[in-house]
């Protein structure tokens, strides 16, 4: 519950600063041209970002409409910090790959290489932190099919 309600607030507040026809092409464009030193990395990540509280707010949607519709407590799913982050992560490369296919014509060729330099650097972050996250996923992933039942133990002697 906690992540739909701050990804829907952060959703909110996307939608309050980029306006209701939300055009994730804007998102790109209006950072980009702010007058700060860190408008290539703002325009990169404000769509990545974007993204990534879309697809994971539709996740916690599903796994919350799943429990309400199950009516027996004990098959109820728990989304883990490691899931919503492992989902988290791996949705920032929807925005990296929208990045990629955009048209970049209002960029002069110096500002586009360093700008697509920029993209580079960011790409190695998010798959640096990406493959950690799969493999600890992985090897967290529960299988109810492989239950082992201990089966008490017996004293071989007895007290008196």
């Amino acid at each position: 519950m906690d992540a739909i309600q701050f990804s829907m607030l952060s959703l909110l507040i996307f939608l309050a600063a980029f306006g209701y026809p939300l055009d994730v092409y804007s998102m790109i464009v209006i950072p980009f041209e702010w007058n700060i030193t860190i408008n290539n990395l703002l325009s990169i990540i404000i769509p990545m970002l974007f993204y990534a509280l879309l697809i994971t707010n539709m996740f916690a949607l599903v796994i919350r409409f799943k429990n309400i519709l199950t009516k027996d407590i004990n098959k109820h799913r728990i989304i883990r910090l490691h899931q919503l982050l492992f989902i988290f992560i791996a949705s920032c490369f929807f925005g990296i790959l929208y990045i990629t296919d955009i048209d970049l014509s209002f960029m002069t060729v110096l500002e586009r290489t360093m700008y697509l330099q920029t993209l580079e650097v960011v790409k190695w972050i998010i798959t640096s932190v990406f493959i950690p996250l799969f493999i600890y996923t992985l090897n967290n992933f529960k299988k109810t099919t492989n239950k082992v039942v201990k089966r008490p133990r017996r004293r071989t002697r007895r007290r008196y």
